[in-house]
């Protein structure tokens, strides 16, 4: 069972929020081929100025849209998952 904890800006609608929820969980469905109701999420919202990052990072610029996610999944030994996913 993976948690993910979403973390991202105060200004993003309602709807852009549910397709950044919903591209993590078919990714982990495809990926880790965890069942499909297994979704347990929580979406933090902060201030843009507190999400901090560089204008770029191994040459791929960064845009003004940043979201940041941890996966947690007890059955793989606590082993935890971080990205960035980039909008």
């Amino acid at each position: 069972m993976p948690f993910v904890q979403i973390n991202l800006a105060q200004n993003l609608t309602d709807e852009v929020k549910k397709n950044i929820s919903s591209s993590i969980h078919e990714s982990l469905v495809d990926v880790f081929k965890i069942p499909q109701d297994d979704f347990f999420q929580v979406i933090h919202e902060v201030r843009p100025s507190d999400l901090l990052w560089p204008d770029s990072y191994m040459n791929i610029p960064h845009t003004g849209n940043m979201v940041l996610h941890n996966t947690f999944n007890k059955s793989s030994c606590h082993r935890t998952l971080s990205s960035a996913v980039i909008c």
